[in-house]
């Protein structure tokens, strides 16, 4: 019982918000979905951002830096976070394709019951954006 509400109260303190960003039909949703491929975003970046209510970050974040992308997209988002804390900032996986530059595609490599196999029995492979692996 005391591990469950430990559980609970560790989970209760990284929820951050209970409702959704500021959202009105008065003017145009808008929201930033993109990346830098070349590295972290700079400051100015950063201010623009964090203009927008909601920000997603892309996979190809920093891919040519070392580093898997689902650690670098989180710190492009703490980025903006710490300019804006009231930015709803979401961290997505595709999840069509297997990307190499996520950590989650070596656990998906490493175990076929996580793959989508073929009537053959070997992993189905798809071809992505030919910019990343």
């Amino acid at each position: 019982m005391i591990t469950a509400l430990a559980a609970l109260g560790i989970f209760s303190a990284t929820c951050v918000y209970a409702v959704g960003p500021p959202f009105s039909w008065d003017t145009v949703p808008v929201y930033s979905h993109m990346c830098n491929k070349s590295g972290p975003f700079d400051a100015g970046t950063v201010q623009q951002l964090a203009r927008f209510p909601i920000v997603t970050v892309e996979k190809g974040q920093a891919v040519d830096d070392e580093g898997w992308a689902e650690d670098k997209i989180v710190a492009a988002l703490k980025q903006v976070r710490e300019v804006n804390p009231k930015v709803h900032t979401v961290m997505y996986l595709n999840s069509v394709l297997s990307w190499e530059q996520y950590h989650l595609s070596t656990v998906i490599a490493s175990d076929p019951k996580y793959q989508l196999l073929n009537s053959s029995g070997l992993p189905v492979r798809l071809h992505g954006d030919h910019s990343f692996k």
